[in-house]
């Protein structure tokens, strides 16, 4: 009996020197990737037109077709995608016959990160030739097989499947091209992807830096007059005169994405500038507020500006992520009144859309603040890591969710949103 006590000390001592040397050698307290950049115009242009191309080369009759893609193109793509898949962070360096992929992914609340590299060689199929987590690399066999998952989560397709129809993946210090033949199974997700990607920086997209910036001279005119410094530059005060153009027939070739992107400019302070990076003069600072906060109206606002560039329910899933990320990191703490706000900025973004495209009307008076964003002075804030775990555990929990749908029904009787 005392040996095999002795035997299990020893093999449970083992296993945690096991343990450790796997933590220690795969996990680290800071990301190898840095913090990602918000995707200017630029990248959605650069991504629209890669879509074009694309698109234009698999719809062809002819059976085979290449599609290619230089180191601007690459990052730009990146970008969109670090936005979308936040807080995954992603870098990606082209060699001579080799792509190597960075990826970054924070842990406990951004404490420790767990940090990815792949590396994917030039050739006739799509393979790892090296994955590591960490410092610690990852045999090939469960290399591959984490390759053969993603292509079929991803693209519907299992990898054999995608190989045999791939001629040549070449990969040089500036470009990677992709020469295959038109995947059937494929060729329907792909068209609707880069449709998609199309429409965000096509022509006609909302994202053209003049249109933007011509919101922006807007709300800086009215903001200028009398009536802004008597309402204390209340939200409501800038939405009435964004809806009036948007509903006017004189006015129909406006765009409620740029007229969403305009305000989140001046919003965020002009930290998201970049988006007209040829406006000379400099974003003003204009004190916009919301139930007299000007962060309330900096979460509804930037919301409803993620929810138009966005597919549906991404930007309420973002302002989720923010808020756990500032309990995570000492910093305002979780707070359900900025998420309220989050939720009814995602709200608004889809009516603005409506009104915009003539599928409702505009309110037959102006709006109040009360008539778009509820009572939420009962809702509680500055909720540290600690507090929140301890009264909701997770996000997923039902007494966080009861709160979620009494936010959700708040926002749902308002003026606004409870119009036919």
């Amino acid at each position: 009996m005392r040996r095999l006590r002795l035997f299990l000390f020893y093999f449970f001592c083992f296993l945690l020197a096991i343990i450790g040397i796997f933590l220690f050698l795969s996990l680290s307290l800071k990301p190898t990737v840095p913090s990602p950049r918000f995707p200017s115009s630029n990248d959605f242009v650069l991504s629209s037109q890669l879509a074009k191309d694309s698109l234009g080369k698999i719809q062809r009759a002819a059976p085979d077709f290449t599609l290619e893609m230089n180191t601007q193109q690459l990052s730009s793509l990146l970008s969109l995608g670090q936005a979308q898949f936040a807080p995954l962070r992603m870098a990606t360096t082209l060699h001579q016959d080799r792509a190597d992929l960075a990826l970054s992914y924070p842990l406990l609340g951004g404490k420790i990160w767990a940090n990815i590299y792949v590396s994917v060689p030039a050739g006739t199929a799509l393979q790892i030739e090296q994955l590591k987590l960490g410092a610690m690399p990852i045999p090939d066999a469960l290399a591959m097989r984490v390759l053969s998952h993603a292509t079929e989560t991803y693209l519907h397709l299992p990898l054999a499947s995608l190989n045999a129809y791939l001629d040549q993946l070449q990969i040089t210090q500036s470009h990677m091209t992709l020469e295959a033949r038109k995947p059937t199974l494929l060729q329907g997700r792909l068209s609707q992807t880069l449709s998609t990607f199309m429409r965000l920086g096509g022509e006609d997209s909302a994202l053209v830096a003049s249109e933007i910036d011509a919101w922006v001279r807007y709300y800086e005119q009215l903001s200028h007059r009398p009536e802004a410094h008597s309402a204390n530059h209340s939200l409501a005060y800038y939405l009435n005169p964004m809806l009036n153009r948007l509903a006017s027939p004189q006015n129909n070739d406006e765009n409620a994405l740029s007229a969403l992107l305009g305000l989140a400019l001046l919003a965020d302070e002009g930290h998201l500038e970049h988006f007209i990076p040829a406006r000379q003069a400099p974003i003003p600072d204009i004190p916009i507020t919301l139930d007299t906060r000007r962060d309330l109206a900096k979460h509804f606002i930037l919301s409803a500006a993620l929810e138009a560039l966005a597919t549906s329910g991404i930007s309420a899933g973002l302002g989720q992520a923010k808020e756990v990320l500032d309990s995570a990191r000492g910093g305002s703490g979780f707070s359900f009144r900025d998420l309220a706000a989050d939720r009814a900025g995602t709200r608004f973004a889809g009516y603005v859309q409506a009104l915009s495209e003539g599928k409702t009307q505009k309110p037959a008076t102006e709006l109040k603040e009360n008539d778009f964003f509820p009572e939420t002075k009962d809702l509680a804030e500055g909720l540290s890591k600690q507090k929140f775990t301890a009264q909701y555990q997770t996000t997923e929990s039902a007494d966080y969710q009861a709160i979620i749908a009494k936010i959700d029904e708040r926002i749902a009787r308002t003026r606004l949103f409870s119009m036919p």
